[in-house]
């Protein structure tokens, strides 16, 4: 099976200014991201412009079990995550798997 071009990223919380300006720049330049999000509907706007390389999931980050939950849709949509970008904030990865 043929992967599709650009890496697989994962921006949290991509709902942040700082996290929606940089996934703005990666789903432009090709690569396929995750918008886990807070706010999921501060991003709809770039996942309408991109439907076929964003995903958005609901973040809490409170949970080891949220966390599991991003990274099995993110490998059933995209494959395995490549990068991470943690944007300010608090939370808790214990594997990207």
């Amino acid at each position: 099976m043929r992967r599709a071009p650009g890496s697989v990223w994962l921006i949290a919380d991509s709902s942040s200014q700082v996290g929606l300006a940089v996934a703005k720049d990666v789903v432009e330049r090709g690569h396929r991201v995750i918008l886990a999000a807070r706010n999921t509907a501060a991003v709809q706007d770039l996942v309408r412009g991109f439907p076929n390389t964003t995903l958005v999931v609901a973040l809490d980050g409170a949970t080891s079990d949220d966390v599991t939950r991003i990274v099995r849709e993110t490998k059933d949509r995209f494959g395995p995550i490549e990068v991470l970008v943690n944007t300010p904030g608090v939370g808790s990865l214990p594997f990207l798997g």
